[in-house]
């Protein structure tokens, strides 16, 4: 399955190929199933602690942030990382995103006939960041534009994360930026009592176009250009897969905040991809964007566990048809062989009866039963009830949007599948309660059959938890 990829960054939006990219002007021109990656407008990943339960971290955290002047009730909270610190603190990362801003996005995963999942950039850092801090601290740099993005920590343990800019794009302001994160590092160092052994830098870095379209003549060669060129045991520059030096893409800061900090600089190699009218995008994500997961997406369960479902979808289909064919020889192998047998037995009973010493024929054993029973279970596979329908009922039933779908589990026993929903809707429970009525006879128009409904109400929502089943079609 094709999945297109999507990056929109510092207010730009471009779709990513294999050797070339595109503007986009809207996510809705790109069809298919799409992943994109955005900042959210600018969300800035941050790490701090609140006086609060685990399980309560984020909504004081949304409080502290108000009394702060920062955000509003509406803003959203996307928790990268969180873990406890004693018995009433919590550590958080997190980045916060303008309630106006995240009703946009889930208004497009909502519309999109095909699969739509977002991510955000700072997931990403994160994914970077314990993939090469399983047991060693780093330091993850992202630079685009003229910030740099940083988290700092190893797998299980977070340091640090923010974001720091220089005040122009040339080598020397670039030095400049290094001091001052030189500076924060070993601060975070001090405070916690940790060395930072390496750093990991990607970037994004968009060409100007140039006369004469993608000449290779434009691009000037540097040492210290994006990729793999040895310095020391360092790997830094921007260097191109392709050979090819980028140009413009200076690295050359990361290896002097290196030295201040002494540690290890690894610089990863970017992809060099021809935007079609003379100017190039260097950037490195797509070596970090495998990191990313399906469940890393902000999207709401429902959304993830169906793109989950059809990636999943041949595979399975594979074993069912696999489990169906062997039930189906195993069931006619025994079958013949129980028809042997029975032509057994009647020779036996017949020459007793010549010799004048009836008995009675044995029948088959337990365990040659219950392989025979077993067979024909397999080959009643095919009449199991399709996941991938109900998953479109329920996603169908809730279409007012308001009605969250947070867990969800199908069995089924004699062909008939037996569905557990627990979800939640984050209202009063004079307005929530009606809106779960809805979504009842909505279930039940559709065939569907209540055989549980728990509640649970809070003051600014109502959690449930439903057993259903539904009768197979005719």
């Amino acid at each position: 399955m094709s999945i297109n990829t999507i990056l929109e960054l510092d207010g730009q939006r471009v779709q990513l190929s294999v050797k070339r990219a595109k503007d986009v002007a809207d996510v809705n021109e790109v069809s298919g199933d799409r992943w994109l990656i955005t900042d959210f407008g600018g969300s800035v990943p941050r790490l701090m602690m609140v006086d609060a339960q685990l399980k309560y971290a984020e909504i004081k955290l949304q409080r502290k942030l108000q009394e702060m002047g920062e955000g509003d009730e509406n803003s959203r909270i996307l928790t990268l990382w969180k873990k406890k610190r004693g018995e009433n603190s919590t550590e958080v990362l997190f980045g916060v995103v303008p309630g106006a801003n995240m009703g946009v996005y889930e208004d497009l995963a909502f519309e999109s006939r095909d699969l739509h999942l977002t991510f955000s950039f700072n997931r990403l850092l994160l994914a970077t960041l314990e993939k090469y801090g399983l047991k060693q601290n780093v330091v993850v740099l992202f630079e685009h534009d003229r910030h740099v993005d940083y988290m700092v920590g190893k797998q299980g343990r977070i340091l640090g994360a923010g974001r720091m800019s220089s005040f122009a794009a040339t080598s020397e302001a670039k030095l400049a930026l290094a001091e001052t994160i030189a500076e924060e590092m070993k601060l975070l160092e001090k405070e916690n009592h940790q060395k930072i052994d390496r750093i990991i830098h990607f970037g994004y870095y968009r060409s100007e176009a140039v006369e004469g379209g993608e000449s290779q003549s434009t691009v000037q060669t540097s040492s210290t250009a994006f990729g793999q060129t040895k310095v020391g045991d360092a790997k830094t520059g921007w260097v191109g897969e392709d050979g090819q030096a980028t140009g413009g893409a200076d690295a050359s800061w990361v290896i002097a905040l290196a030295e201040l900090l002494e540690c290890t600089p690894e610089v990863l190699s970017p992809s060099r991809l021809s935007m079609g009218d003379g100017s190039f995008l260097i950037t490195s994500i797509p070596k970090v964007l495998p990191l990313l997961k399906a469940w890393d997406a902000v999207n709401k369960d429902l959304d993830k566990a169906a793109y989950s479902g059809q990636r999943l979808a041949p595979w399975l289909t594979a074993a069912v048809w696999v489990l169906v064919i062997g039930g189906l020889f195993v069931h006619f192998w025994f079958e013949r062989n129980a028809a042997l047998i029975q032509a057994d037995a009647r020779q036996l009973k017949s020459k007793i009866e010549q010799q004048g010493q009836v008995e009675t024929v044995v029948e088959l054993s337990d365990a040659e039963k219950d392989m025979v029973r077993f067979a024909g279970q397999l080959a009643n596979l095919t009449k199991i009830y399709d996941a991938k329908r109900i998953i479109a009922d329920l996603s169908q039933a809730r279409s007012d949007r308001k009605i969250q779908l947070l867990h969800l589990l199908i069995t089924h026993e004699n062909q008939l599948p037996t569905i557990l929903v627990e979800g939640r809707i984050d209202n009063p429970f004079s307005v929530a309660s009606k809106e779960h009525e809805k979504f009842l006879s909505a279930l039940r128009s559709k065939g569907y059959t209540l055989l549980e409904n728990q509640l649970d109400t809070d003051i600014l929502q109502l959690n449930f938890k439903l057993k259903l089943t539904r009768e197979r079609e005719s």
